[in-house]
């Protein structure tokens, strides 16, 4: 083992120290950025997958898309890579204007 040695913390140390204890108090509880985020989305989409293809829609608009997996994708392609794969695609048919006016 290490032999143990006293060792002295200067004072503005400590104080610097405990500053930092207490701001970190708030990120541990959680801080709400409410009050300084624009919260109004500006578009409304929604996309959903399920293990025979994936699909999403403009709520604006009402245009939708859909994708039936071919027979040998399904079953190995994971839950969460279609519904990401579902969303990118409605993100990117969204910016290239086929289902909403962005």
């Amino acid at each position: 083992p290490t032999p143990r040695h006293r060792v002295s913390i200067p004072s503005p140390i400590v104080a610097d120290l405990r500053i930092w204890l207490d701001f970190l108090q708030y990120p541990a509880t959680g801080i709400s950025i409410n009050n300084i985020v624009f919260r109004e989305p500006t578009h409304e989409f929604g996309a959903d997958a399920c293990g025979y293809g994936i699909g999403g829609f403009s709520i604006e608009t009402s245009k939708g898309w859909h994708w039936q997996l071919p027979k040998d994708l399904i079953g190995v392609v994971s839950i969460n890579a279609l519904e990401f794969l579902a969303n990118v695609v409605t993100i990117w048919m969204a910016w290239l204007g086929l289902i909403a006016d962005v």
